[in-house]
This record gives structure tokens, C-alpha cells and sequence, in this order.
């Protein structure tokens, strides 16, 4: 079939319009706006990245533009992030990146910013700056400029006290045998933790400190934001800056109550904009409750007061005893006002006479010894002097307190003694704890720990003792002995100002040192006698053989009384061991070498009252066979116990001559 030509025309247009009506919309982008870039054009360079200074200050301007070809930038997103710290590690989490609650609008092209630091943890901390350009059609630009730096507070603010005082209430004596409440006050200036030292400043139990400040900044245009101070709070307490002042000990405090007992560090920090705080902290160091005082208070054998009541015998002077039948009496001292050996319930430690061996004060204590015929005298013993093995030694100690209140362990307000009456502080401590500590003549030292403190009339505690006496059972040591004795206040502070007595004993011992008087000196243990009747010094000995006797007789001032006993005589017949050796003079042998078997030898069983002899002794020695003739020395050794740890020790050369004269 052949188609007209209109009818083809009409069909192929029919067929263009169908064809147009089922196409697809063309996909090309009709979006022809361009992004805009981002430029920092002063900033902190990237640091995390490499290159450039490696922190800026936490104040720092930046600067950045945009460019967009195709319009115009008309503002910014900008956004800082930073790091912070993982309280468990200590160490800081990765810089994360911003959120989009961070980011701020600004048309600005510039900001001073004011990056955050590490309070109180160092002044060093990471950020990230980022800086989105936007066009005048809202389109932001895809990649940000972005810089990693890490910010630092380069002066960190700064405390400056502006008082910080103490105020309390001491008592001190009148002269009329009370006390006299006593204003104190005191500036506080010590403001160094470190290194560790004595404490600078001391106040009263129950006083107050108070304290005002001002804050500064040394960087410029910087501020204080707020304070961060504590005394004796766990954790530290933020004000604002507008605070300026504190104080402590009152009911109004940040923390009410009294202040502890010890030292204290009063701390106080400033905060500025940047979270910087001052490093170290500002401090005012100060010690609360002064340190009691301790002194000896035993008989001056020149007070007029005793006069009548002392006798001398060879080993001293002493008191009048009660002596013979009932045997319960055998010892006890005779009561009378102001015996040194008996406590009064009346007198408080603080009214005990100061006898501290300092401006021509005697210094003393007493020693109850049992003589040998079952005497007991009780001597006064001065400093340095010897008491004897065996004997007990009583020391009456006093002592003075400023601040601390009266509270006797056990004792109550309403209590019939004054000794034992619990109150306000009256210029006296509470109690004493005392020691000997001892430097044996053979070796080594003992250093016991304190006794309980007493006087305590708990009667719920074992360990009461109604006495301010401090008593020491037999004697058994041997050497350079020293008493120490420290007061204890209501506060329950001792007198620690000694420390090691064994080391420091010699600068304690200087005249017009102070401490003296916390400590009393005296040897123990009287070194026994040796008296020669043969061979004398310079005697030929030249016997048959090698064997040869040597005639001794021995002495003891004090014998130990717990050495093996003989015989059933009311006497005490105690045991002393003897030994000897010879050797060629200038040839000398080692400590335990050449020595003959010992000996052990006793007492007369009725040598006297005061101390016994030995019968001459015969001793046998046996000279080495090969001893060479000529000059010889013979040593001899006596050691008053049988146990050479606890004796005395006496060795006496005898220059002689073997077998040839000189």
C-alpha cells in the first residue's frame, strides 16, 4: 500500500510526538555553584603534623579568610576541640573532632581565643582549630582548615598572703603557784614544704588562724577566675574571686570545729581564665600544740629542807630507812614533806622543783640498794655517776605545759586528788613516759621503746600506775646508761625533741644545752678490784717446768646478786670468773688466744656491809713450751658475773721475765 504524501507527513509527526511524550529526563548537574575554600592565615601551626614552635600561648589570635570563584564568602563555622584527662591512667584521651554543637557562626575574620589548660594537672593541653568558609548561596567548603597545637598557660596565676595570723590562749606560771591565761598571738611565715624541716611556726591547742589573700596574673589582659583552699578539708574548696579571706578553729568555719592536733598546711590556689592554676600551691605551714617540757626533779642533797634526813656511808649519801622487824619494813623510806621517794596526790608535775643540772641546780636521782649485811639505803645520785648491779633506781620527773588541757587518763573533774583532777589547762602535762637506754661496755647498745604513760588511773587498763615515779627494776646492764624521760600533754603530745640519745648523746651533754634536761646520764655495773701478792712486776719467773702460780685476791663493789650462791649464811656469796696468759712483751696475741681454763671463784660468805673480798686465790698458768726467754708480759682477767656479757671486765698486765733476768 502506498501511502499519500500527507499521510506519511501526518504519521511520522504522530509517531515524533509519541516518541517525545516516553523520553527520560536529561541527568546533567544543573548545580553550577562552586564551593568556597578556607585559609588560615594566622594561626598556631600544625605541631601534631611537624614544623614550628611547638606550643603557643593559651591567649592567642587567629586569623583566616575564604575565596569562592563564583560569589562570595559571607561567614565562617569555626570550632575548637581539646583533650582531656583519664582520671585512672592519668594520661590524655585522643583529640577528638568537633561536634556539631560545637561549631559557631561568626562573619568575623579573626578571634581572640582563650584555650583551656589542665587544672591543676600541668599547664599543657592538645587542641584542634577548625575553620569552615560558607558562600553567599549557604555552600560550605568541604575541607576545613584545620591545625593540631597544644596550648600552655606560660604564667601560671599566683597567691599573695596578705595576713595570716594565729591567735589562742597560753597559761603561764604567776608565782603563786597557779597559772595566768595569757593572750597569744603569732604571724605565720613559714611557707616552705619543702625540703622537710622543723616546724617554724607553733600554736596553741584551741587556737585559730586566719588567713586573706590576693590573687594575680602576670600575663596581660589575663584575670582571676576563682580560688581553690583547703586546710583540713579531704578535697580542696572552690570560691569564686570575689573570696578573700578564711579562718579556722571557729564555729563559722568552712570545716567548724577545733583544728588538729600536729602539723597543719594551710593550701591555697588561684584559678585563671584559662583553668591554670598556681603551682606549687601557695602555703603557710604551722604546727598546733605546743611541745610539753620535761625535767628531773630529784633531792638536791644541799636543800635546807632535808637537812637531818641525810647520812654518807663509802658509797654515798642516802636517806633514813625504816629498817628491821616486820622485814616488810626493810626498805621503806621514811614519810616526811618532801621526800623525793614518795608521791604526793597534792602536787602537780608542774610544781615539782626543776633540777636540771643546768645553773648550778642539781640534777639527780635515786638508787635503793641493798647492802650486802641486808641494808637498804637509798642514795642520791648525781649525773655520771656509777649506780651498782642489782640495784633499783627511782626517778622523780616534772614537767610544764602552756596550752593543753588537764585530762588524766582515768581521772574525773570531781576527784579528791589534784593530782588525778581533770579540768582546764593549769601549766602542767598529764603525764610521763620515760626509758633507759644503754651502751654496753662489751659492745652494742639497747634502746627499749617508752614505758606506758602514767600517771593512768584507768581501772579498766592492766597497765595504771598512780605514780609520777619512774622505776627501774635490778639493774643489770653494763655500761654508759642515760635516762630519758618526755612529758605528755592533755593533747596526748609527748616531748620528742631528742630523737636517737645514743647518737646525739654528746652535743645533748654540752653545757647550756637545754635538752639536758630531758636526759639523765650514769654508768652501771662498779668495776671489781684485783690486788697481785705474786709474782710483782719485774719478777724472773723461772720454775722447773712450765707450770707457775700466781697469788690474787678480788673485789666487788657490787656483786650481781642473781650469780650462784653457797653456803646458807644470811650473806650473799656471790661467783666472779678469773683467767690469765703469758706471752713474749711486744708479741700480742689475739683476744681469745693463749687463755688458761677459767676460773670461777667466790666471795667471802662474811666480808662486811658494803662489799666483799676473795680470799687470796692460787691460780695456775701454763707457759707455752715455746716461749722464748726474756721480757714477758702476764695479763691477767677478771669479770665480775659469770656471764662476761653482763660483767664488768678489768685486765692487768705484769711486766715479768721468763726463765732470764734483765
Amino acid at each position: 500500500m502506498r501511502w499519500s504524501a500527507g499521510v506519511f507527513v501526518a504519521l511520522v509527526s504522530l509517531i515524533l510526538v509519541a516518541g517525545a511524550g516516553c523520553r527520560k529526563i536529561p541527568t546533567e548537574n544543573t548545580d553550577r555553584n562552586r564551593p568556597p575554600e578556607t585559609y588560615l592565615t594566622a594561626a598556631p601551626a600544625d605541631t601534631i603534623g611537624g614544623g614550628g614552635p611547638s606550643r603557643i600561648s593559651h591567649r592567642y589570635r587567629a586569623q583566616w579568610s575564604g575565596a569562592d570563584v563564583d560569589g562570595e564568602v559571607v561567614g565562617f563555622f569555626v570550632a575548637v576541640t581539646e583533650t582531656t584527662v583519664d582520671v585512672a591512667t592519668g594520661r590524655p584521651f585522643r583529640l577528638p573532632a568537633p561536634r556539631p554543637s560545637q561549631y559557631r557562626f561568626t562573619t568575623a575574620r579573626e578571634s581572640l581565643f582563650t584555650f583551656t589548660v589542665l587544672e591543676g594537672r600541668g599547664t599543657d593541653r592538645e587542641h584542634a582549630l577548625y575553620v569552615y568558609a560558607v558562600d553567599n548561596q549557604g555552600k560550605v567548603d568541604p575541607t576545613p582548615a584545620v591545625t593540631h597545637f597544644v596550648a600552655r598557660d606560660q604564667n601560671l596565676p599566683g597567691v599573695r598572703f596578705l595576713a595570716a595570723l594565729a591567735q589562742g590562749t597560753i597559761y603561764l606560771p604567776n608565782g603563786a603557784g597557779g597559772v595566768t591565761p595569757t593572750p597569744f598571738t603569732r604571724v605565720l611565715r613559714d611557707s616552705f614544704e619543702l625540703p622537710l624541716h622543723a616546724p617554724v611556726d607553733t600554736i596553741p591547742s584551741g587556737g585559730t588562724v586566719h588567713f586573706e589573700w590576693q590573687g594575680y596574673d602576670p600575663d596581660f589582659g589575663s584575670y582571676i577566675t576563682g580560688y581553690l583552699y583547703k586546710l583540713v578539708e579531704t578535697e580542696f574548696i572552690r570560691a569564686d574571686s570575689t573570696a578573700r579571706s578564711v579562718d579556722y578553729g571557729t564555729p563559722f568555719s568552712p570545716t567548724p570545729g577545733p583544728i588538729p592536733i600536729g602539723l597543719n598546711t594551710f593550701r591555697i590556689r588561684a584559678i585563671d581564665e584559662a583553668g591554670g592554676t598556681t603551682q606549687p600551691d601557695a602555703v603557710r605551714v604551722f604546727f598546733v600544740n605546743f611541745s610539753p617540757d620535761t625535767w628531773f626533779s630529784g633531792p638536791d642533797p644541799n636543800d635546807p629542807a632535808l637537812a637531818g634526813r641525810l647520812f654518807t656511808d663509802e658509797n654515798g649519801t642516802y636517806f633514813e630507812t625504816l629498817q628491821g622487824p616486820p622485814a616488810a619494813d626493810w626498805g621503806r623510806p621514811v614519810d616526811f614533806p618532801g621526800n623525793p621517794l614518795t608521791d604526793t596526790l597534792s602536787l602537780l608535775p608542774a610544781e615539782r622543783p626543776v633540777t636540771d643540772g643546768l645553773q648550778g641546780r642539781v640534777k639527780t636521782i635515786m638508787e635503793q640498794r641493798t647492802l650486802l649485811d641486808r641494808t637498804v639505803r637509798d642514795y642520791i645520785r648525781n649525773e655520771n655517776d656509777t649506780v651498782a648491779f642489782g640495784s633499783l633506781i627511782v626517778a622523780r620527773l616534772g614537767g610544764s605545759d602552756k596550752d593543753s588541757p588537764y585530762s588524766v587518763r582515768g581521772g574525773n573533774p570531781d576527784s579528791v586528788s589534784r593530782l588525778y583532777r581533770s579540768g582546764p589547762a593549769n601549766g602542767s602535762p598529764v603525764a610521763f613516759q620515760a626509758r633507759v637506754v644503754t651502751q654496753f661496755a662489751n659492745g652494742g647498745a639497747e634502746e627499749p621503746p617508752f614505758s606506758t604513760a602514767f600517771p593512768n588511773v584507768d581501772v579498766l587498763d592492766p597497765l595504771n600506775n598512780q605514780a609520777v615515779l619512774f622505776t627501774v627494776d635490778q639493774v643489770d646492764n653494763t655500761g654508759r646508761s642515760y635516762l630519758q624521760a618526755r612529758a605528755v600533754d592533755g593533747d596526748r603530745t609527748g616531748d620528742n625533741r631528742i630523737g636517737d640519745v645514743v647518737r646525739d648523746a654528746a652535743r645533748f651533754e654540752l653545757e647550756g644545752n637545754p635538752l639536758r634536761s630531758k636526759i639523765f646520764t650514769f654508768y652501771t655495773n662498779f668495776k671489781p678490784g684485783l690486788q697481785l701478792f705474786s709474782p710483782t712486776p719485774g719478777t724472773v719467773l723461772n720454775p722447773v717446768g712450765d707450770r707457775f702460780s700466781i697469788t690474787i685476791r678480788c673485789s666487788d663493789a657490787d656483786p650481781d646478786p642473781s650469780n650462784p650462791r653457797q653456803g646458807v649464811s644470811p650473806y650473799t656469796t656471790m661467783y666472779f670468773a678469773l683467767r690469765a696468759r703469758i706471752y713474749s712483751t711486744g708479741d700480742v696475741p689475739g683476744p681469745e688466744q693463749g687463755w688458761q681454763d677459767p676460773v670461777l671463784g667466790f666471795y667471802l660468805p662474811e666480808p662486811g656491809p658494803f662489799f666483799p673480798y676473795t680470799p687470796p686465790i692460787s691460780l695456775e698458768v701454763d707457759a707455752a713450751s715455746d716461749l722464748p726467754t726474756g721480757p714477758a708480759t702476764l695479763e691477767i682477767e677478771v669479770v665480775d658475773n659469770v656471764d662476761r656479757s653482763k660483767g664488768r671486765i678489768i685486765k692487768v698486765l705484769v711486766p715479768v721475765y721468763w726463765r732470764v733476768g734483765p
